[in-house]
């Protein structure tokens, strides 16, 4: 018989006791991650959507709520809750990285729904902050893992037995004297009120050596630990689990747990005691648990997969080991975190050395196996992409050769940095590539999937959720949110659970209607009632059937929209009884904070009047808007180009619709008079301005005020804001050669192979005449050899030597030069030609990067601390100036050098990028972080070189020219398939006359010019095939039949026929008429002599 968590049950039963009034039908709360503490994520009370009503026709996004910051907390639902004053109301709690949570209606944002029912903030003194607390900006800990702030993560829990909401915040404190400071606080799920004296400031210390420890003591570190993954509820116990700020500080794996009640602290447990790192972090999954057997052991046990770090343990198991990449199960016996037992990849150690974390994904705690041999399971999986299906009871320890588990499915997935979700005997997971779904029999998984969507994913993946009836009607829904570095939306998909290759619907499909908000990663979808639930960077989107809530009707505005004379009033009205009508007169969208609607709008002048309304248990309105043209008015102004972001000065023109018009500006953002000043030409821009500009002419009314903003954003590369939140989209902009490769969003230069090399290039030449450069990197299991920040004109294929070369030059002086026409920094962390194995140093056109060099180890630079470093670089066209300084200790160190960039790459633009290199002692080496801003101003880009003839298939050798319609152009090219460079050298050429081409041949081409940065490299692929030969007849001389032997000819008859060949064109067509002429019919007739033929002459 299956086991069943009672203190589980006995939570939700009387959370429903305390918030659902007697006459209410039942719903499902969802009170923490992924719904449960096995952390299935299936919703199975869903008695509404359904996958035949889930489709862009029927279900789409119904409204949306702004909130103060990203949301990387799932949603929590819970429904029928008394809110005093207010009544009682379906609940989202929603907790956002400003150190916010909000309580909002769950199904309306109409009316008083409109506005939160309520919110705290965490940083105020009701709930624990002294005046002047913050979030924690995200370089403070030396990361862009979580940007621009860091306060609330980890997903809170909601204590069912009590109505308290546990949330852990993370704070800045102190002014001048500067603390960081996490808390536990527990609120009242009603009001937000701080619970039993709360909050607690966490702290923690286990006996230990580890990294960071002092005196035998190791201190849990507020600064350095995050807590990311789901905070756990059992039996009265909170547990709380930290990891790192991208490995930096003095870090480890961290559980701690605390009396719900009293929010006294029970126990501390760190995973590396007397090692480093090891963090427990998952992706933002909670932490997983049991209680198998409830009378005798009603705390149950915990189950938590480790990451990088170090590892000793062996049994018997004890709290002093260290666990790196491990699966650790803790007994969890009146809140007292213990091991007793574990399970570790035999490939543990080049896990950790390749920063492939098993943490990186959740675990999941499988329903009681009848069949199988095992009756309790778990499965998990990493980075490496491999799950690991587990006997929860007998765990399998370490064994240097195989994995001693129930079942290891490999091969099938990429990375994971998500969680799965089960339902119905089928696991769902989507790491990197599509979402794939798994089918369990007999205690195994499918070991292929059973099912694979139509859709992929870069980094993160996705963590699945379903939505079912019980066993029937099953939804699996998931948030697509690989672009969150881009700024672009997320994306809500849902899947048929049967066959999650059956996509149902997703919001793009719908965008104007359905697009959600800024994509945040790990975000996780919340089903409850008949919704979907969508957490953002700032806004939490609702999803369900579109007809199902009713909508508050549009406002009308009258009169009609019209031209006028002097004045007009304008009246909005709307038939819903009792909504609030909201309004705007500049054409902007109006929102519950618009002016409120309270009687006629005089209007007089030209404007545009947009309304919306709201009301209580009604869905806010569409908007509706009317335009009215004051007559005899100008019409205002028209800017050109529009509004926008430039990177070198531009000229605005400004024109008006109404003959003799003038247009009077200003460029100051104050408002224009006819006494500003008088257009005339365009306007040149080179700095942010605002544009206003006004219509005048004489016996007419002047124009409305016309507004524009031109921003200027200085060149950068297509670095900058591209890359300053990671690499994951790098592949589509950069070019990666040797060992290049992505490490989740960060760019690993080498993956601690031995003997690696490697480069990675933007694609866009970029202005080098002055520019400042920064980036911030992490060097992991620093063997050996180090990277360096280089600037080329040697082409996106540039790549050298490996090890002591660092991929640019030889690994000794005097060797054969690498890279050529370029310039580089090193990071170099190991000595190869008496160089310091902490040093730095500037080289020219592939020299070594050995020597000579600039000692690190003085200054108190250590590259082999793992501590993430950044590195601020400025050239002003005479001296390069580099500071570098560990983003952990805070020490820096500056130096320049003098040099002419320009010079010595052989031009004023060139190309910007890293090179990375390993011997046969290795390292991972990752940029994580780059932006690259050229400050003088970088020239038009000289015109794409054009092919003629066009590429294409060609019968016999061509003559190929090239042209380009810059004028003095110089065009560079290359017939090998490779990226030419700007001058001659390798396998570039410079154009002098039409090429031949007489096989087939991909040809590439540059062009260069002064004044002009290098154009777009253009390509044309030749493909020269001869023709076969005609067939001839042997003979003197239908239906098309392939030949193999003579043909029979008995009547008058014509034979056409055409030769084909492998690599050849179809030959002509030949064709012979045979005239088959019957004996003693014809008659002889030489009456004009003998000059015909027709005889046969012997002898």
């Amino acid at each position: 018989m299956r086991k069943v968590d009672y203190a589980c049950a006995f939570c939700l039963f009387a959370l429903v006791c305390l918030v659902m009034p007697p006459a209410s039908s039942a719903q499902t709360p969802v009170l923490t991650q992924h719904n449960n503490n096995a952390r299935t994520g299936a919703y199975t009370t869903e008695t509404v959507l359904t996958p035949t009503n889930v489709n862009q026709t029927t279900f789409g996004k119904l409204f949306s709520y702004a909130v103060d910051g990203r949301v990387y907390a799932q949603p929590l639902y819970v429904p029928n809750l008394a809110i005093a004053g207010k009544g009682a109301h379906n609940v989202i709690f929603i907790a956002t990285e400003h150190d916010s949570i909000y309580a909002f209606d769950a199904d309306s944002n109409g009316g008083a729904n409109s506005a939160p029912l309520w919110q705290i903030t965490l940083l105020d003194s009701a709930h624990g902050a002294p005046s002047g607390a913050t979030t924690v900006p995200n370089g403070d800990v030396s990361t862009a893992d979580i940007v621009p702030e860091i306060g609330i993560t980890g997903t809170p829990v909601i204590d069912a037995a009590t109505g308290t909401l546990y949330v852990i915040g993370k704070t800045k404190e102190g002014g001048s004297s500067l603390t960081y400071v996490q808390r536990l606080h527990a609120l009242d799920i009603s009001s937000g009120a701080e619970k039993f004296g709360g909050p607690v400031a966490l702290s923690a210390s286990v006996p230990g050596t580890g990294n960071g420890a002092s005196g035998g003591v190791l201190n849990f570190d507020p600064k350095w630990q995050l807590n990311r993954s789901g905070l756990l509820l059992q039996n009265g116990v909170v547990y709380v689990a930290f990891g790192s700020h991208g490995d930096n500080g003095p870090w480890h794996g961290w559980i701690l747990s605390y009396n719900a009640a009293t929010l006294s602290q029970i126990s501390a447990y760190c995973t590396t005691p007397n090692g480093f790192g090891s963090g427990v972090w998952m992706a933002g999954t909670g932490l997983a648990a049991d209680v198998i057997d409830s009378v005798n052991k009603p705390y149950g046990r915990m189950f938590i997969p480790t990451g990088n770090g170090s590892f000793n343990a062996t049994p018997p198991y004890t709290n002093s080991m260290n666990y790196g990449d491990d699966i650790i199960r803790l007994d969890l016996s009146g809140g007292t975190l213990t091991v007793q037992d574990s399970f570790t990849p035999f490939n543990q150690d080049a896990l950790n050395i390749g920063d492939e974390d098993l943490a990186s994904g959740g675990v999941l705690l499988l329903p009681d196996q009848s069949v199988g041999g095992h009756t309790h399971l778990l499965i998990q999986a990493g980075k490496e992409g491999k799950f690991y299906l587990v006997d929860r009871d007998n765990m399998g320890g370490f064994n240097s050769s195989t994995d001693n588990v129930v079942q290891v499915i490999a091969g099938q997935s990429g990375g994971i940095w998500s969680g799965p979700a089960f339902w119905n005997n089928t696991l769902y997971e989507w790491g990197l590539g599509a979402l794939q779904s798994f089918t369990l029999t007999n205690g195994r998984f499918s070991a292929t999937p059973t099912g694979i969507s139509q859709e992929n994913s870069e980094f993160p993946g996705a963590t699945p959720s379903v939505s079912s009836n019980g066993n029937t009607s099953g939804v699996v829904w998931a948030i697509r949110t690989d672009q969150y570095n881009q700024g672009t939306s997320a994306v809500l998909y849902a899947f048929d659970a049967s066959n999650v290759a059956t996509e149902l619907y997703n919001s793009s499909q719908n965008s104007s209607r359905d697009s959600a908000g800024q994509a945040t990663k790990f975000a996780v979808p919340t089903i409850a009632n008949g919704k979907v639930y969508v957490g953002t960077a700032g806004e939490l989107d609702v999803y369900g059937l579109l007809n199902a809530t009713p909508t508050t009707a549009t406002p009308v505005i009258s009169p009609a929209g019209q031209t006028f004379t002097g004045s007009l009033s304008v009246t909005i009205t709307d038939s819903t009884s009792g909504a609030t009508i909201y309004y705007t007169t500049d054409g902007s969208a109006p929102t519950t904070s618009s002016t409120k609607y309270t009687g006629p709008i005089s209007v007089t002048t030209t404007e545009t009047i947009t309304a919306i309304t709201s009301a209580t248990n009604f869905l806010q309105s569409l908007s509706t808007s009317q335009t009215y043209t004051l007559q005899n008015q100008l019409a205002a102004p028209t800017f050109s180009p529009a509004p926008s972001s430039f990177s070198s000065p531009i000229s605005v023109a400004l024109s008006d619709t109404t003959p003799g018009a003038k247009i009077y500006y200003t460029t100051n953002g104050s408002t224009p008079t006819t006494a500003s000043a008088l257009y005339s030409s365009p306007i040149t821009i080179s700095a942010t301005t605002t544009v206003k500009a006004i219509a005048a002419a004489t016996g007419m009314s002047n124009s409305n005020v016309s507004t524009a903003t031109y921003t200027f954003t200085p060149n950068q590369g297509g670095t900058g804001s591209n890359f300053v939140n990671g690499f994951s989209s790098a592949a589509s902009v950069m070019t990666f050669n040797g060992s290049t490769g992505l490490a989740d969003s960060r760019l690993q230069l080498t993956d601690s192979g031995s003997l690696e090399t490697s480069s990675a290039w933007f694609n866009t030449l970029v202005n080098i005449q002055s520019f400042t450069n920064d980036f911030t990197f992490q060097i992991a299991s620093p063997g050996a050899d180090g990277f360096t920040f280089t600037i080329q004109n040697s082409g996106l294929n540039a790549l050298g030597p490996a090890g002591g070369g660092l991929g640019y030059g030889p690994d000794a002086p005097n060797g054969t030069p690498g890279i050529g026409k370029s310039v580089a920094i090193k990071f170099d962390i190991y000595g190869n030609a008496g160089e310091s194995s902490d040093s730095t140093g500037l080289y020219t056109n592939g020299a070594s990067p050995t020597v000579p060099f600039v000692d690190l180890v003085a200054p108190g630079i250590n590259l082999h601390s793992g501590d993430t470093f950044g590195v601020h670089m400025v050239y002003d066209g005479t001296t390069l100036t580099m500071t570098i300084t560990d983003g952990v200790t805070n020490v820096s160190y500056t130096t320049s050098w003098t040099l002419n960039i320009p010079q010595i790459v052989g031009a004023n633009t060139a190309y910007v990028g890293f090179t990375g290199g390993t011997g046969s002692l290795t390292s991972s080496q990752k940029i994580e972080t780059w932006t690259f801003t050229p400050t003088s101003q970088s020239p038009a880009q000289a015109a794409t070189p054009t092919f003629s003839p066009l590429a294409g298939t060609y019968p016999a050798t061509q003559t190929v020219s090239l042209s380009d319609s810059t004028a003095g152009a110089t065009i560079f090219y290359t017939i090998d398939g490779t990226i030419p460079a700007t001058s001659v050298g390798g396998s570039t050429a410079q154009y002098t006359g039409p090429l031949t081409v007489s096989s087939t041949r991909t040809i590439k081409a540059i062009a260069a010019a002064s004044g002009y940065s290098a154009s777009a490299v253009a390509s044309a692929t030749y493909t020269i095939q001869s023709q076969a030969a005609a067939p001839t007849f042997r003979s003197a001389g239908g239906s098309t039949l392939l030949y193999s032997s003579p043909i029979t000819i008995s009547a008058s008859t014509t034979v056409k026929a055409i030769a084909t060949a492998s690599g050849f064109f179809a030959s002509n067509v030949s064709t012979a008429a045979y005239t088959i002429t019957t004996g003693g019919s014809g008659s002889i007739n030489f009456g004009s002599g003998f000059v015909g033929g027709g005889m046969i002459f012997n002898g």
